[in-house]
């Protein structure tokens, strides 16, 4: 696993590692944020309409909830009615968004034939949004719970869809929805950043970057979750996702530049770690499909509890005798590496 929060990047910065992504591909937010840096929110905007445009998506499904401030009470219903498949039925007759929702549903809804039929008609592109507007509903709940009310995630996504009949493809309806969720992802990813949210989020993945290196330092092995939730003074459930969060920032398909300055000291230590993970992979590589297993149990290696003799024999179907000597003659391999 090779991850640096900070990620280094110099001139031209987040333009130039953009352009390096596959198009096709997509990169969660956390990386993203890690990506633009010191950028402020017109470049930020600039980044994700980038992105957009050469076709990388933008994942803030893992991202934590942010409802602070004063809105806070509406967007913690909002989500509570989302995750009980209660929206518009839930809000109030009277309620706005109920009213906008009821307003987009009552457009006739195209289905894949009609699309197909209108698109090969001249001028018809107000009549294609309208009829796709029912992607909107159905994509909007599931970005609930990120500090973003569902009326202007609903509103973004309109545009989304606009962007999309502008730029018309043959598999039209899923060319509309990756454009409804991308803006509903740029809008999202915008609130974190102007909210300190997106600071504070990798400032935790920090955190967790360094206590995992701590632990491993400090107990020979990968720790457990419950270990870093006490070293972290958070709880297991936290930890859990923290942990999810950079993994997946360390497998965005976000390549290093060619040109890097000197690294500082932290990202020194952190490139050390990270070597000494992959090494400890590099020599498992070594052994047979079953001795890599078996250490892999023995030692905790996967990063959960190391397992007794007994525990990984049965695990690997083989008697605690072939285990004692396998793990003796591979430990003894290994050294010779």
């Amino acid at each position: 696993m090779k991850l640096d929060l900070d990620l280094a990047l110099q001139e031209p910065g987040w333009v130039r590692a953009i352009a390096c992504i596959p198009g096709g591909t997509e990169i969660s937010a956390q990386r993203f944020f890690a990506l633009l840096g010191q950028a402020d929110e017109s470049e930020a905007m600039e980044a994700a309409m980038m992105l957009e445009a050469r076709g990388i998506g933008l994942d803030v499904s893992q991202l934590a909830p942010a409802v602070r401030g004063r809105s806070a009470q509406r967007l913690e219903l909002e989500s509570e009615l989302a995750r009980a498949g209660q929206l518009p039925g839930g809000l109030a007759p009277t309620d706005p968004l109920r009213q906008y929702w009821s307003s987009l549903q009552s457009m006739t809804p195209l289905d894949e034939q009609g699309v197909k039929a209108l698109m090969a008609c001249e001028g018809s592109g107000n009549r294609l949004t309208e009829g796709l507007l029912w992607l909107v509903t159905e994509e909007a709940p599931g970005f609930t719970g990120h500090g973003v009310l569902l009326q202007d995630l609903m509103q973004e996504g309109a545009l989304g869809l606009m962007q999309a009949v502008e730029n018309p493809r043959e598999d039209m309806v899923n060319h509309a929805r990756w454009h409804i969720r991308q803006a509903m992802s740029r809008v999202v990813a915008m609130q974190y950043l102007a909210s300190g949210e997106a600071d504070r989020l990798l400032a935790a993945m920090r955190a967790y970057q360094q206590a995992d290196r701590r632990l491993l330092d400090r107990l020979g092995r990968n720790p457990l979750a419950e270990e870093l939730a006490q070293e972290l003074g958070k709880t297991l459930s936290e930890t859990t996702a923290l942990g999810k969060m950079v993994q997946d920032a360390a497998n965005s398909p976000v390549p290093q530049p060619q040109e890097q300055e000197e690294a500082e000291p932290e990202k020194v230590e952190d490139s050390a770690y990270f070597q000494l993970r992959s090494r400890v992979e590099e020599l498992l590589s070594l052994l047979d499909e079953t001795d890599r297993n078996l250490l892999t149990l023995r030692f905790g290696l996967s990063g959960k509890a190391p397992q007794s003799t007994e525990e990984a024999a049965k695990t690997l179907g083989i008697t605690p005798e072939e285990a004692g000597r396998r793990e003796m003659a591979a430990i003894a391999q290994l050294r010779q590496a």
